[in-house]
């Protein structure tokens, strides 16, 4: 798995899950109140509805898709496997069931790339690094 790519997953699933969690609080504390009878207060402001909640489910659907890019690209795959994701829960389960194609992971910290060896080096770096092995 690609640290990089898996990194990024990590972090847009958590705004994913805390854009779908808001407006699920916010439905929930608008069937208490009106279970309760209450129908006065800033929960029936309909200005409340559509500036706040409305962009947060649009960031929810974005943030989702985006993610399950990433899972994909970390795995090794194709972006075009994104495309599995359209079956919602599903498709992100088959995502996360998707065997890793890079069997070989790279050292943490290496982001995928190879280091840099003594012949790979300029001459510069090559004399100190021979003076400091002697």
């Amino acid at each position: 798995m690609v640290i990089a790519y898996r990194n990024k997953f990590l972090k847009v699933f958590g705004l994913f899950v805390v854009s779908v969690l808001v407006p699920l609080l916010y439905v929930r504390a608008l069937i208490k109140a009106l279970n309760s009878g209450n129908y006065e207060g800033f929960l029936f402001n309909s200005s409340i509805t559509f500036f706040l909640i409305m962009p947060l489910i649009l960031a929810a659907i974005i943030f989702y898709y985006w993610s399950c890019y990433l899972l994909v690209k970390a795995k090794g795959y194709s972006g075009w496997y994104t495309l599995i994701g359209l079956i919602k829960v599903f498709g992100f389960a088959i995502l996360c069931l998707l065997p890793d194609k890079r069997k070989n992971n790279p050292p943490e910290g290496t982001y995928g790339y190879k280091t840099a060896s003594v012949k790979n080096q300029i001459p510069s770096q090559q004399s100190e690094t021979q003076s400091n092995n002697t």
